[in-house]
């Protein structure tokens, strides 16, 4: 891994660090951040006792990341990176970051406002109208990582989670992300 921020886009660093193996997290701690020892000991301490919150890679993937990209960036990228994983609505992210996070989803072009069911039915989420209208019903549509639950709505320039960018999901794994052109 390049470490240098025009190499390694500041959500990939972020990422990478918090990922490492639990075993790894106080050794890569003394190698890459400019904690005091006791510092890293009581973080390593802190993770040993509940590694299932990744404490220990959050705290190394910020320093590591703040080290590199700045604390602004770091900031962002810890941001997303929780938008991401933690089933909370995705909102106020820049269009690089939602591209980045959902750099392998399928997207579209939509012009809004527009009709929901259209614009789902544009993604692929659904074959029709109706089914489209079907899945909201049942409660398997979802915009921006919240649940929708209104039949007769509009996308409008208020749902983007980006300056121009929203995402929409069908059931747990069918995403779309919607540039918003003109």
């Amino acid at each position: 891994m390049d470490l240098s921020p025009e190499e390694t886009p500041v959500l990939d660093s972020y990422q990478y660090w918090v990922r490492v193996q639990h075993r790894d997290v106080e050794r890569f701690l003394k190698l890459f951040t400019l904690l005091e020892m006791d510092e890293i000991e009581a973080i390593a301490r802190a993770h040993e006792q509940a590694p299932e919150k990744r404490e220990g890679q959050k705290r190394l993937a910020w320093e590591v990341t703040r080290f590199i990209h700045g604390e602004a960036e770091a900031a962002k990228a810890r941001d997303a990176s929780e938008a991401l994983y933690s089933n909370r609505a995705l909102e106020n992210l820049t269009d690089a970051q939602l591209q980045q996070m959902f750099a392998d989803v399928p997207s579209i072009e939509a012009q809004l406002p527009a009709p929901l069911l259209d614009v789902v039915v544009q993604a692929g989420l659904a074959p029709s109208k109706k089914e489209a209208k079907k899945l909201l019903q049942q409660g398997g549509l979802y915009l921006n990582d919240k649940p929708l639950d209104a039949e007769k709505r509009d996308l409008t320039r208020d749902d983007l989670a980006s300056e121009t960018m929203l995402l929409l999901r069908a059931g747990k794994k069918r995403y779309c992300l919607v540039r918003v052109g003109g």
